[in-house]
């Protein structure tokens, strides 16, 4: 089936939150085997150290990211889509927007596990900058292996050290 990109402007990326967990463990559900259950999804929304977002359009959870922050590194734990909205971006613009928030917060790596046979997710996780570092032999339940993927985390540009470049009043190098 031939599928189209979403269109930024309906497309929205925010927190997850309570109301959300129906949709998020339907998608879970419709891409795993073994989904996580409404009770793993309710403890990550009451984790402090971690990142959980939602991809919407016209108010409809599409996907979700949920990240673990650990001091200046991070782990993708759990990212999908549902079966309707796959192949339109929705996941790249999740990863985008999680690339953002960590860059913002000086997270300098990232790293996941996928299951040797995902080449689909595999594909997305290298347009990220992801390379496999390692594999986990019998990782899934059903014997399966899982590559180890990470990445570099870019840092954010700083908009106003590039404004300044070249014109000669730099902060830094007049001290103002």
């Amino acid at each position: 089936m031939l599928r189209k990109k979403v269109a930024s402007k309906f497309l929205s990326i925010r927190e997850a939150s309570f109301k959300d967990l129906f949709r998020i463990v339907k998608i879970e559900r419709q891409n795993f085997s073994k989904p996580w259950g409404f009770s793993g999804f309710s403890a990550e929304l009451l984790k402090k150290d971690n990142l959980f977002l939602v991809a919407e359009i016209d108010g409809n959870v599409v996907g979700y990211i949920v990240c673990w922050i650990l001091f200046d590194e991070a782990y993708i734990a759990n990212i999908a889509v549902d079966i309707n909205y796959q192949g339109m971006g929705i996941g790249s613009r999740l990863m985008e927007s999680l690339f953002d928030v960590l860059s913002s917060k000086e997270i300098k790596r990232c790293t996941l596990e996928v299951r040797v046979s995902n080449v689909r997710a595999q594909k997305l996780y290298n347009k990220f900058g992801f390379k496999v570092v390692g594999i986990r032999k019998k990782m899934y339940h059903d014997g399966e292996d899982g590559f180890v993927m990470e990445a570099i985390i870019p840092e954010k540009i700083n908009l106003k050290e590039v404004c300044y470049e070249g014109r000669g009043d730099h902060p830094k190098v007049d001290g103002k």
